[in-house]
């Protein structure tokens, strides 16, 4: 953490910020007080940089000083003690579970072994979409379809397979919805301390822990079901809980000891990054909490602007 004494100077400190400034206020700020701000998120310091200069120093120059995260009690509910990579501390136990992600799950290996899955996936959209058109005069929403795909592909190259609501097993997209649902809410308790019964009062808490609760239900029957099936043993289709389970058997060779809690934490966060998105776009990219909706609505916006701009449209329909 920087110390107080560290802190740029700033006139806005006694100033309690609820509704974070978007970009363009940010830099109206910056050019009235400096490249260097300091503000305040209720109780927690926000550092903004708005030059290059300052953007190298905390992210290169001073990374280390720079690389934690607030703690979050949230966090800490969701993702067994913060035990992901997003929300662990700097240090051994981080490095270590980044390296597991960026090399076992998500290697260029790793990634181009997912082909077949997302181009399955994305033909059975088509043609839904295809007798969509034929059965129905409306409009189609061409959200929900991209929503199903997110979901699906995520699912079979985390889980395995596919956790729908008509299947036998467990309804896992309910239960992660739930999940991703929860970390997209404000939560004021942790930018207000003396404002954390609010929570309570706003069924926040009780929400957490029932995310928090049915999410490890369903991790933990995902994995039982892996093991039981010993899908991890052998075969080069690997889903995420096949490749997690044999570092874990084998943690002494890889030098990656990992706990089932570590384990489940992992998945859930490399979820959020192992987008259709970044199967086709950008394999290499380093690493299902925020995945989902960033993916289908970048999808909903890339087929807006084809429409509006209908000479792309014809160019990439050549190729």
């Amino acid at each position: 953490m920087v110390r107080s004494k560290c802190m740029p100077a700033s006139s806005l400190e006694q100033i309690i910020i609820i509704v974070i400034f978007c970009v363009i206020s940010l830099h109206k700020l910056s050019e009235k007080h400096g490249p260097v701000m300091l503000l305040h998120l209720g109780s927690k310091p926000m550092v903004v940089a708005s030059s290059v200069d300052a953007a190298r120093d905390i992210m290169k120059t001073h990374d280390l000083v720079w690389s934690n995260r607030p703690k979050s009690k949230m966090a800490d509910r969701l993702f067994y003690g913060s035990k992901d990579v997003a929300f662990s501390p700097y240090g051994e136990y981080w490095r270590q579970v980044r390296s597991v992600t960026v090399l076992h799950l998500l290697s260029n290996k790793r990634v181009q072994s997912f082909r077949d899955v997302l181009e399955e996936e994305i033909s059975n959209m088509i043609e839904n979409i295809r007798q969509e058109c034929e059965f129905s005069r409306s409009v189609i929403d061409l959200r929900d379809f991209f929503c199903s795909l997110t979901n699906t592909i995520i699912s079979r190259v985390a889980l395995g397979r596919k956790y729908n609501e008509g299947e036998s097993g467990i309804n896992g997209n309910a239960t992660l919805d739930g999940f991703v649902n929860l970390l997209g809410t404000f939560n004021v308790g942790e930018y207000i301390p003396w404002l954390e019964w609010f929570n309570k009062i706003s069924g926040l808490d009780t929400k957490v822990e029932k995310a928090a609760k049915e999410t490890d239900t369903f991790l933990e029957n995902v994995i039982e079901e892996h093991i039981r099936k010993g899908e991890y043993r052998s075969g080069e289709a690997k889903d995420f809980v096949d490749v997690l389970l044999e570092i874990q058997i084998n943690g002494d060779e890889t030098g990656y000891p990992l706990q089932r809690d570590s384990l489940k934490a992992i998945l859930l966060k490399s979820n959020g990054e192992t987008t259709p998105t970044v199967l086709m776009l950008h394999p290499p990219m380093d690493t299902f909490a925020v995945g989902t909706d960033t993916t289908y609505t970048a999808l909903e916006w890339i087929i807006t602007e084809l429409y509006r701009h209908p000479r792309a449209m014809k160019k990439l329909q050549k190729e």
